[in-house]
């Protein structure tokens, strides 16, 4: 990547965290451009990205600390297995439905 287009890139990210109150430190722009580099869903993960740094309440001032922390936490809820409230079954691993004439039902 040329200089110039890093350089665009690296003012749009600072215009971005300026937009919602931070300000984004120059030792923080490496560590944020090297997870969003090659990440297909970078906005969804620049989202959470800032609602992590956010809850951290560091004064509005966003260095490479917070961005590693905010960071490590998003990736330790991606690896964490999702709980869900019902279990998806395969159609096969269910016993076949009878009628039972006696109850007039399946079962």
């Amino acid at each position: 990547m040329s200089t110039s287009q890093d350089r665009l890139q690296r003012k749009k990210m600072s215009q971005l965290f300026r937009m919602r109150g931070l300000a984004l430190r120059p030792d923080a722009m490496e560590p944020l451009m090297d997870a969003l580099r090659g990440d297909e869903n970078w906005e969804n993960t620049l989202q959470a990205l800032f609602g992590e740094v956010q809850q951290q309440q560091q004064g509005g001032q966003v260095d490479g600390a917070a961005v590693h922390a905010s960071i490590r936490k998003l990736r330790a809820r991606t690896t964490q297995r999702p709980t869900l409230a019902i279990e998806a079954i395969g159609a096969f691993s269910m016993p076949a439905l009878r009628f039972d004439t006696s109850r007039r039902a399946a079962v």
